[in-house]
């Protein structure tokens, strides 16, 4: 059958429509996100599996002391922090450079070097460890009271 006098127009195309080119930017954007977000997760473990070392480390520190009748100092290095026990270093814990480890006396008006366990606690080098994410802000503390030596993590 032939239709006369109707002309089939046809439409050419060229390029992509506005929402084919939408779609392949949402898609390259989210592709793109992905790397990031496992960077700042993957940073966020190590913030946390650092945390967990040195407070596990004070609270073994002070049990050590009790039990060897001996002083134990906690010296805070450019490197991170070690454990001292009779004037040799039984454990050290590395710090990433995005992790900022102080020591503050018990008032909080100074930084400090060490703090230090002694068998009896009563002369306990008490203060604060202030352990800060340097790229999220997120900072936790963990204090020592004096006489007591008594551990104390703040979220």
């Amino acid at each position: 059958m032939n239709i006369k006098g109707l002309k089939m127009y046809q439409v050419k195309e060229k390029g992509f429509s506005f929402i084919e080119t939408l779609l392949c930017v949402t898609i390259i954007a989210i592709i793109m996100r992905i790397p990031l977000f496992k960077i700042d997760f993957a940073e966020n473990i190590a913030y946390k599996v650092v945390v967990d070392e040195i407070y596990q480390g004070i609270r073994q520190a002070r049990e050590r002391a009790l039990a060897s009748n001996k002083s134990i100092k906690i010296k805070r290095t450019d490197e991170g922090v070690r454990f001292i026990f009779d004037n040799e270093i039984y454990q050290e814990i590395s710090v990433p450079s995005n992790i900022e480890v102080l020591f503050k006396n018990q008032e909080q008006t100074s930084t400090i070097r060490e703090l230090e366990f002694s068998s009896n606690f009563s002369s306990v080098k008490a203060g604060t460890v202030y352990i800060k994410n340097i790229n999220t802000s997120e900072q936790i503390r963990i204090t020592i009271r004096p006489v007591s030596g008594k551990i104390t993590l703040y979220n």
